[in-house]
């Protein structure tokens, strides 16, 4: 009896991926980026009202504590003009601070807020509304000069 023989025959593995499993993976990777760019875009309009919103009540709140602390013998006050916020000294309407809103958030409700001494106040309340996107928060301040938001 003769003994058959067998020949070993061995798959070849090589450590490389096939065209088919790239096109596989980038066609994943393609999907899941296009689904999550809208829930990105959000993120940034919400991160985006929050700093705005943050900005001003800083502004706000600076320009009247440098008012009941008579900084520079002078009443203080919060512009915006455009997109552009200033912290104003009254008193020769020096330019003291300068920060620049991002484009993509709309602010209503705030020209100009000027604190008076020695307490603090301002003349009427204002409510500012900063909104982007559907995303929209509102500052008040009122007679008293508190702000809150």
């Amino acid at each position: 009896m003769k003994f058959l023989k067998t020949k070993n025959y061995r798959l070849s593995t090589s450590p490389a991926f096939t065209f088919l499993e790239l096109l596989l993976v980038i066609g994943i990777i393609g999907i899941l980026a296009t689904a999550s760019t809208p829930f990105f875009s959000r993120f940034f309009m919400q991160s985006s009202v929050s700093s705005s919103t943050e900005h001003i009540v800083s502004t706000l709140r600076k320009a009247q504590e440098y008012t009941i602390a008579g900084k520079n013998d002078s009443a203080w006050q919060a512009k915006l003009t455009g997109s552009v916020l200033t912290l104003v000294q009254q008193s020769g309407n020096t330019v003291f601070d300068t920060y620049t809103l991002n484009p993509n958030v709309t602010v209503a409700g705030l020209t100009t807020v000027s604190f008076t001494r020695p307490l603090g106040r301002i003349a009427a309340p204002v409510t500012v509304s900063v909104s982007g996107g559907n995303n929209t928060k509102s500052i008040s301040v009122n007679t008293e000069g508190v702000v809150s938001y």
